[in-house]
C-alpha cells in the first residue's frame, strides 16, 4: 500500500497505510515502532471519517498502551475531541470505539462510574450493528469492566452475547448476586449440567440447531418443528438435547428463556413446559 501510494502520489492513502502498519505493530507487541509512528502523526485536523479504519483511534491505543500519566492525558484529550466530532457528524461506528477507549482511560484515572457509563454507551451503539469482536480485542481490561457493568446493570442482550463470546459465565441473571466478587453462579441456584457451569456456549449452535431453537421459542411442538423442517420428530429430539447441553439447560422453557437472555431469539411470551 505504501509503494502504491508513493507511486501514484496519494498522500491520503499513504497516511492510512503508515497508520495501519502502526496498528499491526501495536497488536504484535512492537510498541517502540508504533510509538515512532505516533510521534510523527498529527491528529489535530479532523476530517470526515468515512473509512472503516481510523488512524486517530490507533494513536489513542498507542498512548493507552504506553501507560504513562502524560500518555493517558494525551489520550483523554484526543478522545474528547473525537467524541465531540463524531457526535456532531453522527458517526456512530467511530463514536462506539471512542467510548470504548474512553472507558479504559477513565478506569485508569480511577473514575469507575464514568468508565462504566462510557462502556454502557459503547454497548448500546454496538448492539445496533452486532459488533462483538471490537470488545474482545481489548482483552482483560474490558473484560473486567464488563463484569462490573454486569453487576451494576444486569445482563442486557448484547452484553450477554459479548460475555458469552469471551467465555465468561452467564447462566441467567437470577443466579448471580450483586455482592459476589466474580460472575460465578450463586450457590443457591447451581446449574444442572456441570459441564457448562463455568463456561457457556463453548460450542456454538449449528445452523440447524438455531432453526430448531427459533421454532421452539415460537412455542411449536416437536412434531410441528419436524414437519416445518422436513425431518423426523426423533431427529428434532436429538437436536434439542444438543441445544440443551450447549445452553446449559434442561427444559424447553429454560432454553427459550436463555435464548432471550443472550439475545439469540426473543420468545413472544412464556414457553410451554416440556
Amino acid at each position: 500500500m505504501v509503494s502504491y501510494a508513493l507511486k501514484f502520489n496519494n498522500p491520503e492513502l499513504l497516511t492510512i497505510a503508515h497508520a495501519f502498519k502502526a496498528e499491526l505493530d501495536l497488536r504484535q507487541g512492537r510498541l517502540t515502532h508504533a510509538r515512532a509512528w505516533a510521534d510523527h502523526f498529527n491528529p489535530d485536523h479532523l476530517t470526515p471519517m468515512y473509512h472503516f479504519y481510523v488512524p486517530r483511534l490507533t494513536l489513542a491505543k498507542v498512548l493507552i498502551a504506553e501507560g504513562s500519566a502524560k500518555a493517558y492525558e494525551q489520550a483523554a484529550e484526543l478522545l474528547g475531541k473525537l467524541n465531540n466530532y463524531t457526535r456532531q457528524t453522527c458517526n456512530t461506528r467511530v463514536l462506539m470505539e471512542v467510548r470504548l477507549l474512553q472507558a479504559i482511560v477513565l478506569n485508569a484515572a480511577q473514575d469507575q462510574p464514568a468508565a462504566l457509563d462510557s462502556l454502557a454507551e459503547a454497548l448500546t451503539l454496538a448492539e445496533r450493528g452486532g459488533f462483538i469482536r471490537l470488545f474482545l480485542d481489548h482483552g482483560q481490561e474490558i473484560a473486567d469492566l464488563l463484569r462490573l457493568l454486569f453487576k451494576r446493570d444486569g445482563v442486557a442482550s448484547h452484553l450477554g452475547k459479548i460475555m458469552t463470546a469471551s467465555k465468561m459465565t452467564v447462566h441467567g441473571a437470577a443466579s448471580y448476586t450483586a455482592e459476589s466478587d466474580d460472575l460465578s453462579p450463586s450457590h443457591s441456584s447451581p446449574p444442572d449440567r456441570s459441564t457448562y457451569s463455568t463456561q457457556l456456549l463453548i460450542q456454538p449452535l449449528t445452523f440447524r440447531e438455531q432453526e430448531i431453537l427459533a421454532l421452539l421459542c415460537q412455542r411449536h411442538s416437536n412434531k410441528t418443528i419436524a414437519k416445518k423442517l422436513f425431518i423426523s420428530p426423533e431427529t428434532v429430539k436429538k437436536h434439542l438435547n444438543n441445544i440443551y447441553g450447549k445452553l446449559g439447560v434442561n427444559t424447553r422453557q429454560q432454553a427459550a428463556e436463555k435464548a432471550g437472555l443472550l439475545g439469540i431469539f426473543r420468545p413472544p411470551g412464556s414457553s410451554r413446559q416440556p
